[in-house]
């Protein structure tokens, strides 16, 4: 890809996204406003973070989640 755009993978978390997709503690890759997002489900709660560690760069859809 050239200038430095990004593909989106995955579901426009803008338009919704069905809960029963969402699968408990397993995050969903998908994009929201041309960012790169993931959801994750937490009983009858659901969380939003950026798709990428702030840190490294590393895809956060390849971390574990754990507890809260």
């Amino acid at each position: 890809m050239s200038g430095g755009e990004t593909k989106l993978e995955g579901p426009d978390f803008g338009v919704g996204v069905q809960l029963d997709s969402l699968r408990e503690g397993e995050a969903l890759l998908g994009h929201v406003g041309g960012e790169a997002a993931s959801l994750v489900r937490g009983g009858r709660e659901v969380h939003a973070i950026g798709a990428t560690c702030t840190h490294y760069g590393a895809p956060l859809i390849e971390s574990l989640v754990v507890g809260d």
